[in-house]
């Protein structure tokens, strides 16, 4: 069964930074590399995975409240991989253009008999990349209705109140906040996952300083079910 649900937009917008800015990392770290879903590149965009950060020791204390309070990405994940109880497990995204039904970008793991694994458990060897670097092309900064849609699987036991909540920050600025609630999921389920909201209007001196300044814009992507905590994931963003 497929659960669909449209997450309403929750977008802010903070005044400028008085940040120093930092050196452009090199461009050969940039280079693209499999991550926990695949790799793809579509329409001139490309993902490279990034090695995770120490985890933070308190994750239970970690609330969409004390996500709101968040002025800055997060130097850390706020919690282990192992948090993940309910063993979901993202197997496709895709962003597009709503305006324009364009896709932009899209992601899929390669089915099991492709990846030489016949399992349906993961390996627990095997540590899921967390952090992730994308390539958009500039234009996409002039966007306003974007739509993404989100695969997942979920393990043996049904969850309530799944709740997305993602940040976006161009250094210790706010460009964007997202929160979104799946009410519902069945157990050992593939379920969609479809966002459609309104992107931000960018001055036109704050969007050349972003193209100016690669992999300045982060975001984090908080997880909780029933407000606890269950995954986090971050990204870095270059637009040319």
């Amino acid at each position: 069964a497929t659960e669909v649900r449209e997450g309403r937009e929750k977008a802010e917008r903070m005044s400028g930074t008085t940040h120093t800015p930092a050196a452009a990392e090199d461009e050969s770290d940039a280079v693209p590399s499999e991550s926990s879903i695949g790799h793809v590149s579509v329409g001139g965009v490309s993902v490279g995975a990034r090695e995770p950060s120490q985890i933070h020791p308190d994750h239970t204390q970690i609330t969409p409240a004390y996500v709101c309070a968040l002025n800055g990405p997060t130097q850390d994940f706020l919690c282990p991989v192992t948090a993940n109880v309910y063993n979901i497990e993202f197997v496709a995204f895709k962003v597009r253009d709503c305006d324009t039904n364009q896709e932009i970008f899209s992601i899929a793991k390669p089915p099991a008999e492709e990846s030489g694994s016949t399992s349906t458990e993961a390996d627990a060897s095997t540590e899921p990349v967390r952090s992730i670097r994308y390539k958009f092309p500039a234009d996409f900064l002039g966007k306003r209705n974007i739509g993404t849609t989100l695969h997942f699987t979920v393990g043996s036991e049904a969850i309530t109140n799944f709740q997305l909540m993602e940040r976006h920050y161009f250094r210790n600025t706010l460009l964007k906040s997202f929160d979104f609630t799946l009410p519902f999921c069945i157990p050992h389920t593939v379920n969609e996952w479809e966002a459609m909201y309104e992107l931000p209007e960018l001055s036109e001196a704050l969007r050349n300083d972003i193209i100016a300044h690669p992999y300045e814009t982060k975001s984090d992507s908080f997880y909780f079910v029933e407000d606890r905590l269950i995954m986090h994931n971050k990204a870095e963003y270059k637009y040319q």
